[in-house]
């Protein structure tokens, strides 16, 4: 219930107090990074949200290997009139080199996630490296991925046959 009549929202951010994720009186051009995400602490690594810390776990019961919160430097960093700009880098939650595959969990994808993921592929392109990049959404997918990914470790498959998760 409002407790204020004259506020005043966006159709976004309406949807968004419709769904759960905005409380009324809260503001969609609020800085929040990640949307209804809650950081996680175990085992002394901190996870971004509980569906990363699950991917986490789910990974390490099936005793994959993997790289936990790589850093890409995407594009390095310039100076421009005197001035130096910074480089732009994306950190995803997983990689496994042995299968040269990226895995990053988003529930609720931040809006510089679309311009980051294709500055990673081209990236990607002009290294010459041949990422896989796959994308997990639900708890759901955390299974069926982590299983997908241990079955290709263990055969030494090429992981480009699932299509659910790629971006």
């Amino acid at each position: 219930m409002l407790k204020n009549k004259t506020e005043v929202y966006t159709v976004e951010e309406y949807k968004l107090m419709r769904a759960g994720v905005l409380m009324p009186g809260e503001t969609k051009s609020k800085n929040r990074k990640i949307m209804n995400a809650t950081k996680v602490s175990s085992g002394g690594a901190t996870f971004d949200s509980k569906l990363e810390k699950a991917m986490y776990d789910e990974l390490t019961s099936l005793n994959v290997e993997f790289c936990f919160k790589p850093k890409f430097v995407i594009m390095p960093g310039f100076y421009y009139q005197g001035k130096k700009v910074r480089e732009i880098t994306w950190t995803p939650d997983f990689f496994f080199e042995r299968l040269n595959l990226v895995l990053d969990t988003k529930g609720f994808p931040d809006s510089k996630f679309p311009l980051k993921l294709k500055l990673f592929k081209r990236y990607c392109t002009d290294c010459g490296v041949d990422y896989s990049i796959w994308v997990v959404k639900d708890k759901r997918g955390i299974h069926d991925a982590a299983f997908f990914i241990k079955d290709c470790v263990d055969n030494q498959t090429d992981v480009k046959l699932l299509e659910k998760f790629s971006v």
